[in-house]
Order: C-alpha cells, then sequence, then structure tokens
C-alpha cells in the first residue's frame, strides 16, 4: 500500500476511534468574543504536551479546534472499533521505511529576538522552552540563522561594510548578533543538545556585488567568488566561537528574488550555472578545507517552482555535487506547482534530501475584528503545508 494512502488511513483511523485521555499541562484559551484564538504562555504557566509514549496496540492523537483545544492528545486502540466493516483490514508494515523527517524548527530572525527581548525573563524563558523543550515544549530541533541582516531587521548590515575589503580584515559580527540571536540560539541548545542550526544569507557586502545595491537585480561579482566563500568561513568561526556549531549552510537565500521588479527586500541572485560554478570551484572546497568540513551546504533555498531545473546543473557537475547534501524549498509559490515537483526531484536526485527551509505568513493584527478568521486561516496553511511535504 502507498504511505500516502497508510498515513491517511491512520489519520481517519484515529479520529474515529479515539478513547480516553492522557495529561498535560492544558491550554489556557485566549479568547475573543467567545472564540479561542491562542493559548496563554506568561512567566507562570504554560501549555506542553504529554511526553507518554503510547502502550503497544494503543496511539495518540491529537485535536485542535476553535472551541479552545490545542493539541488536545487523545489515545485510541487499534482493533477497537465497533461497527467497523468486518471486510476491511489494516496492515501496518513497520519494517518498511520511506522518508525520514529530519526535524521541526523555526527562525532566529532580529525581529523575533526583539520582540522576545521585550518579554519578561521568566516569560521568555517559557517562550523559548515551549518551542525547543524535548518534555515540556514542542521538541523543535532546528532552527535558521540569518547571516546578516534580512527583510526581518530594523536597519540593512553585512558583517563587512568596509568597501573593497578584499582581505575581510574589517569582518565581525553585528550587535544584532549577540542582542537578537546567540543568547537564543544557546538557550535553544541548553533545552535540546541535538538541535542543528542552519545558516543562509540574504546577500553578500554590496562592494562584493555587480549593481552594489541591497535589493533589485544584483548579482555576485565572479572576482570575489572567493571572497564570498572566506566572508562564508568567517561566519562559521565566529558563531562556532560563541559557542553555536553550525549544521548547514545554504547557497543564500531566493536567488531569484532579485529578479522580481521593484522587490523590496534584501536579495542576491544566482543563475543554475553560476551557483553550480560557485560551489564546485569556491564554496565547496573552502568549505572542505576549513575546521567546519562537517558542515554541509544547501542547494536553492528559494520556491518550488524552481525545481528540479535549477538544481540540476549543479548535481550534474561532479564537482559541485559532491558538496551538497541537500535542498532548501520555500512555500510562498506553492500554488503555483504542484508538490509532485517534490517528489520528481527526490527520484532524480535521491540521495540528496529535500528540507521546508522557510515558510512565513504575515500575522494578524491583534486588536481587529480580523483576529479571528486570520489566526485560524493561518494556521491551517501551516499544517497543510507540512502533511503536503511530508506524505
Amino acid at each position: 500500500m502507498d504511505v500516502r494512502r497508510i498515513c491517511k488511513i491512520l489519520l481517519l483511523f484515529s479520529f474515529l476511534c479515539g478513547e480516553g485521555e492522557t495529561q498535560a499541562n492544558e491550554c489556557v484559551a485566549y479568547r475573543v468574543d467567545g472564540e479561542a484564538i491562542a493559548c496563554v504562555c506568561n512567566a507562570t504557566y504554560c501549555d506542553y504536551p504529554s511526553d507518554d509514549v503510547p502502550k503497544e496496540g494503543s496511539s495518540y492523537w491529537y485535536a485542535t479546534d476553535k472551541q479552545g483545544q490545542r493539541m488536545k492528545q487523545l489515545e485510541q486502540k487499534f482493533g477497537s472499533c465497533g461497527g467497523s466493516p468486518p471486510d476491511e483490514t489494516l496492515t501496518v508494515d513497520s519494517n518498511k521505511k520511506y522518508q525520514t523527517i529530519i526535524g521541526f524548527g523555526g527562525a532566529f530572525t532580529d525581529s523575533a529576538g526583539i520582540n522576545l527581548g521585550k518579554l519578561s525573563p521568566a516569560t521568555r524563558d517559557q517562550l523559548i522552552r515551549a518551542y525547543y523543550d524535548r518534555k515540556k515544549g514542542s521538541g523543535y530541533t532546528l532552527g535558521r540563522i540569518p547571516i546578516g541582516a534580512t527583510d526581518c531587521s530594523t536597519r540593512p548590515y553585512t558583517y563587512d561594510d568596509f568597501a573593497n575589503d578584499t582581505s575581510l580584515e574589517h569582518f565581525a559580527l553585528a550587535k544584532e548578533d549577540y542582542d537578537y540571536k546567540i543568547p537564543y540560539l544557546k538557550k535553544a541548545l541548553e533545552l535540546n543538545s541535538e538541535t542543528l542550526f542552519l545558516g543562509a544569507a540574504w546577500t553578500a557586502p554590496l562592494w562584493m556585488k555587480i549593481s552594489g545595491n541591497l535589493n533589485g537585480l544584483s548579482f555576485l561579482r565572479e572576482d570575489y567568488y572567493q571572497t564570498y566563500a572566506d566572508y562564508l568561513i568567517k561566519f562559521l568561526d565566529e558563531y562556532k566561537r560563541n559557542g553555536v556549531n553550525v549544521w548547514a549552510i545554504s547557497t543564500g537565500n531566493e536567488p531569484l528574488s532579485s529578479l522580481i521588479f521593484n522587490y523590496p527586500s534584501t536579495t542576491m541572485a544566482w543563475t543554475p550555472r553560476s551557483m553550480a560554478d560557485w560551489i564546485a570551484n569556491y564554496m565547496g572546497p573552502t568549505l572542505a578545507s576549513s575546521s567546519h568540513k562537517e558542515t554541509v551546504i544547501l542547494a536553492l533555498d528559494d520556491s518550488r517552482p524552481l525545481l528540479p531545473w535549477f538544481v540540476e546543473p549543479t548535481f550534474w557537475n561532479e564537482n559541485a555535487t559532491k558538496y551538497v547534501a541537500g535542498i532548501g524549498v520555500h512555500w510562498y509559490l506553492d500554488f503555483i506547482t504542484p508538490a509532485d515537483l517534490l517528489d520528481e526531484t527526490h527520484d532524480e536526485f535521491p540521495n540528496k534530501f529535500i528540507i521546508l527551509s522557510e515558510s512565513s505568513t504575515s500575522p494578524p493584527i491583534w486588536g481587529t475584528p480580523k483576529i479571528k478568521t486570520e489566526s485560524w486561516r493561518h494556521g491551517e496553511k501551516y499544517i497543510l503545508s507540512i502533511i503536503e511535504f511530508c506524505f
């Protein structure tokens, strides 16, 4: 039986056959006009799921609804569904395995750090625990680190804004790294030592780019291909020195966004062939010969319509493909192309993993009538995307 059908049947089976409840720290609902919008998390209380392991012959399922349930954990027992057709049997072969899930996580952007810093220390610890704690939280195992500024920053900056500093003598982390990123990355590691961090740059220093601009059509100058590789290694050096090892580094955030007319965000473009050339002859060898040779490279880091054609020149190039472990994909243009592109890409390059490296949506505006409809819609969008990517 197709794994997708098995998973969908299991989900349906669980909902039809739920029995009993298990103990967890239940959601204290924050309500607007009687409808549960969020769970209260403060200095003294925050909800979390049970970490119980289901007994043999049973499983857990989780329910979230507009009445206030948030990841409500219920138990169901296999073979206990009275009234089910006697000629229908579901056989689960636990020895046959399909995709491996590396983990789930979030991004440690400047804006996330700014907002965390506005909370009391106790509330801040509770919130990070809710994400990364393995027993009293969601057990996140991934975190994305912007290399320099992003569209979630209050100002544009890179780690070397001194023009023509080809020796990178002036390379230095920014105040934002020390205030908004590193402290919370280390807190996540305290809560879950298995957390893996992914680094992604939105742009090289402007003096390395052909246009010299922050956004708009801008490519890395070929005479700075090696300098940019060295720049990224220095980022890895400095984060390691500050207690954060980076598991993976991408080729750069959304390279095709640079081609969008009047796109306001920080960008730097690659073409499929220039990305392959940079990996094969500069970034790959430089990383492999550094003290970070265990750090892997992710290609693309952009939306699904670019698959598989954008990564093909990299994976067809034997000098590039050996340095690349996987592909980073974003969700923003999923409505244009089917999820089958993920299968197509996997079938063509089965030894490269695919990871959903970014998915964000505009938050609802608190205190407005839209809060009820938008908060639920955003939640649905996330979970349906995760199901689509996994199954």
